[in-house]
């Protein structure tokens, strides 16, 4: 769900202030949500197909 989705996402972007962290993803939903947690602009990506 959307909820848990956010939360993890989230953590990510806390770890990221110390390592690179790198997300794969094929759910658009997933990209959506992350677009919103990108606060600092540090977030991109970069689609495949």
């Amino acid at each position: 769900d959307d909820h848990r989705t956010r939360v993890g996402l989230e953590v990510l972007a806390q770890l990221s202030r110390r390592i690179q962290v790198l997300l794969f993803t094929h759910h658009r939903r997933v990209l959506e949500l992350a677009d919103t947690c990108n606060d600092t602009g540090k977030i991109f990506q970069h689609a495949l197909s």
